[in-house]
C-alpha cells in the first residue's frame, strides 16, 4: 500500500463525520494532517486548545481554556472551558457524528459526554480514550508497574532504579535508602509531568530543599538514581490492532539532542533527534526487542494504539528506558 493510498483511506475517514474538532495542548497539533492534504483548517468546527501556538483557525468556533491550565501539564487533562458543553448538547440535538482530533482524552469533557450517554456521536483519535487508562500512561510513578511484565518476559532490568515518595525527609534520607555514595546524584520527577518539566536534579541538600520548596507537601514523585555518562536516545514505534493480538512497527533509534542549556535551570529539555551517526548491532538489536514489548503490553494492558515514544539511555552498550506519550 502506497503512501497516496493511505492519505486518500484517511480523507475518506474523516469525511465521514459531519464536523472536525481540535481538543488539545496546541493548535499546530493538528499540522500533519492538513500539510498531507488529509483535513483542512476550514474543516474544524470547534477548536479547543490551551496554547495558541500554531494556526489561525478564522472560520472555526475557538474555545479557550482558563489560563491557570497551561500551568501544568496536568492542566491539559483536567481543565476546559465550560462553552464546549454546549457544543456537546448541539451535537445531540442536532444528531451529528463528530471526530475530536486529540492527543490525550481531557477529563471533564469525556465525563460529560458519558453523562449524556453519547459517545456513540463522537470518536476520539487519543491512541487510548478512556481517561482512567491513559492518565496512568501519563503517570512516572506507575512505570515501574507498566513495564514489569516486559522485564520478566526479557530477563534482565531495563528501569533505572527508582522509588515513589514524598520528599519530607532530606537528601542524607535518599542516599541511605539508595544505598548511594556521597555527592551522588538522583532525579526528581512530578507523577504528570512532561518535556523536561517537573524533572528536577538533587546532587545536595541545597538542592534537596529548593526542590522540596517549590512541591506541594505530601506530594508523591518517582525518584531514579542519575545513570552518568550515558547517552540520551529517543525511540518510536506504532501499534496497530489486529483483534486481540497488534502488529508493532519500530522506527529507528535516534540521538536526542539536549538543549545545551538545560542544566543552568535544573531542567532539562529535548530539543529534536539525529539519526545520522548509526547506534551498534547490540544497542540496536536490544531497542527493537524493548520496543516491541512494550508495544505488546501496552495494547493488552490498556488498548493502546497508535505512536508511542520511548526514551533511553545508553552506557556501555546498555539500556534503561522510560516511556511516554509521544504527541
Amino acid at each position: 500500500m502506497n503512501t497516496d493510498t493511505i492519505i486518500s483511506m484517511c480523507r475518506e475517514s474523516f469525511s465521514a463525520y459531519d464536523e472536525l474538532w481540535l481538543v488539545s495542548a496546541r493548535r499546530d497539533h493538528c499540522d500533519n494532517l492538513i500539510d498531507l492534504g488529509i483535513v483542512c483548517e476550514d474543516d474544524f468546527t470547534v477548536v479547543h486548545t490551551h496554547n495558541d501556538l500554531g494556526r489561525k483557525f478564522k472560520n472555526s468556533k475557538i474555545l479557550t481554556p482558563p489560563k491557570i491550565s497551561s500551568k501544568s501539564f496536568d492542566g491539559i487533562f483536567s481543565v476546559v472551558d465550560d462553552r464546549i458543553f454546549d457544543e456537546v448538547d448541539r451535537v445531540i440535538r442536532d444528531d451529528l457524528r463528530v471526530a475530536i482530533l486529540a492527543s490525550s482524552p481531557n477529563k471533564p469533557l469525556s465525563d460529560y459526554i458519558k453523562k449524556r450517554s453519547a459517545w456513540e456521536k463522537f470518536t476520539i483519535t487519543s491512541p487510548v480514550d478512556d481517561f482512567d487508562k491513559y492518565i496512568d500512561l501519563e503517570n512516572k510513578t506507575l512505570l515501574e508497574d507498566i513495564l514489569s511484565g516486559i522485564e520478566s518476559k526479557l530477563g534482565y532490568r531495563i528501569l533505572a532504579e527508582s522509588k515513589n515518595m514524598s520528599l519530607d525527609k532530606n537528601y542524607h534520607y535518599i542516599q541511605k535508602l539508595f544505598n548511594a555514595e556521597a555527592g551522588e546524584s538522583f532525579f526528581v520527577q512530578e507523577a504528570v509531568s512532561a518535556a523536561g518539566g517537573g524533572t528536577y536534579k538533587i546532587s545536595n541538600q541545597s538542592d534537596f530543599n529548593r526542590v522540596q520548596k517549590i512541591l506541594p507537601k505530601g506530594m508523591r514523585v518517582k525518584v531514579s538514581t542519575e545513570i552518568a555518562n550515558a547517552y540520551s536516545a529517543n525511540g518510536s514505534l506504532c501499534i496497530v490492532p489486529r483483534g486481540a493480538e497488534c502488529m508493532v512497527f519500530v522506527d529507528p533509534l535516534s540521538h536526542k539532542v539536549l538543549d545545551t542549556d538545560c542544566r543552568s535551570n535544573g531542567t532539562y529539555c529535548s530539543v529534536g533527534n539525529d539519526w545520522g551517526i548509526n547506534w551498534p548491532k547490540a544497542v540496536n538489536s536490544l531497542y527493537m526487542e524493548i520496543a516491541k514489548s512494550i508495544g505488546e503490553i501496552l495494547y493488552k494492558k490498556y488498548g493502546y494504539s497508535g505512536i508511542v515514544g520511548v526514551d533511553f539511555l545508553v552506557k556501555r552498550e546498555k539500556m534503561n528506558t522510560g516511556c511516554m506519550l509521544r504527541k
